[in-house]
């Protein structure tokens, strides 16, 4: 982040929204990830989103200074099965303006 004017706005591309905290800290102003696949089938889902929680598990969510946006994607890890939640691409269409 040093080396990012503080008149631009701020992108940050992370593949874990683990990293969501440490993006808000250093005033990120918008976090695109994946990660979750939404838990990918149940018992999983419920598990996801215990670990992550509700904002860092899929969606569109914002505080304070900082947007994020989580991707379920389309995808799967190791099982090939998608039970119980959405496969999705999103189009983000970037402004200017203020946060929600």
């Amino acid at each position: 982040m040093s080396g990012c004017s503080p008149r631009q706005p701020v992108l940050v591309l992370d593949h874990d929204p683990a990293g969501i905290p440490e993006a808000q800290k250093e005033r990120a102003d918008l976090v695109l990830c994946g990660h979750t696949h939404d838990g990918q089938f149940f018992p999983c889902t419920l598990i996801t989103r215990y670990w992550y929680g509700k904002e860092h598990c899929h969606g569109i969510h914002w505080e304070g200074h900082t947007s994020w946006i989580i991707s379920s994607g389309t995808g799967f890890f190791q099982t090939p099965v998608r039970v119980g939640t959405d496969s999705e691409i999103i189009l983000i269409q970037l402004t200017g303006g203020e946060a929600p």
